[in-house]
């Protein structure tokens, strides 16, 4: 299993830009998800420290193996987009002949 950010907003407005007033009604309107945040958060470090260094040990792997992933989908959809170009131009030379 490996990780790719998807659906990224680049024109997210950065939380420092919003005023304190704006803060407080997204936090009030969201009480619950953040209440369900915060103890699904402690559970998970607390589930961490049970299992210890193997996890860690994991966690390193995975992010190792998730950047080399990473580098082979940003070549090969680079190539994939290579070839399209390329038979796009055979067809558009085939029909003007």
């Amino acid at each position: 299993m490996c990780y790719r950010k998807e659906n990224v907003t680049p024109s997210r407005i950065s939380k420092s830009a919003l005023s304190k007033n704006t803060l407080k009604l997204i936090q009030k309107s969201n009480g619950k998800d953040l209440e369900l945040y915060a103890f699904a958060k402690q559970l998970f470090e607390e589930t961490i420290e049970e299992v210890g260094r193997s996890f860690e040990s994991k966690l390193r792997m995975f992010r190792l193996l998730n950047r080399a992933y990473g580098a082979v989908w940003v070549r090969l959809g680079r190539l994939l987009s290579q070839t399209r170009k390329t038979k796009a131009r055979g067809s558009s030379t085939v029909m003007n002949q």
